[in-house]
C-alpha cells in the first residue's frame, strides 16, 4: 500500500500525486523523519528502503519530477545484498576506528597532547605496520 503524504506547507500547489510513485519532497521528509533509509545518505537522491521495499527515481528525462518508483523485484535483491555489504563494512570500519582509539589511550595514557607523545604513537604505528607475524624476531 502507498502512502499520499499531504501537501508541504512550503508548496502552495504541489503537484498531483501520481499512483504508485512518491515525490521527492516527500521521501525527505519520511527520510528525515527517520521512517525511510536511503541506501547512500550522502547524496539527495538515491536508492530509498521504506515499507519493506526499495524506491528510486528512474533514469530518464522528467523522471525527478515524477518521483520516486518501486524498483523491479531483480533490483530489490541486488540493493538488499548492496546495503547488507555496506552495513557490514561499516560496522567492521566502526570496530576497527574503536579499537585503534582505544589503544592509541592506552599507548598514551589519554588523548595525544604533546608533540613527544605524538611522535611516540607514530614511532608505534610504523613498528607494528612492519612487524611479520610467524617470523622469527631477532
Amino acid at each position: 500500500m502507498i502512502q499520499i503524504l499531504p501537501p508541504r506547507r512550503d508548496e502552495p500547489n504541489p503537484p498531483p500525486a501520481e499512483p504508485g510513485r512518491i515525490s521527492v519532497a516527500d521521501m525527505d521528509e519520511l527520510i528525515a523523519a527517520g521512517e525511510a533509509r536511503p541506501i547512500f545518505p550522502e547524496f539527495d537522491v538515491g536508492p530509498t528502503f521504506y515499507e519493506r521495499l526499495w524506491w528510486a527515481v528512474p533514469q530518464g528525462a522528467g523522471e525527478l519530477e515524477r518521483g520516486y518508483a518501486v524498483v523491479s523485484d531483480e533490483d530489490q535483491l541486488e540493493l538488499t545484498a548492496m546495503f547488507l555489504r555496506l552495513e557490514g563494512s561499516a560496522e567492521v570500519a566502526a570496530s576497527y576506528a574503536r579499537e585503534r582509539r582505544e589503544r592509541e589511550e592506552r599507548l598514551l595514557g589519554g588523548e595525544p597532547d604533546s608533540d613527544f607523545q605524538l611522535r611516540r604513537l607514530e614511532q608505534q604505528r610504523r613498528k607494528d605496520s612492519g612487524r611479520r607475524r610467524g617470523w622469527l624476531r631477532r
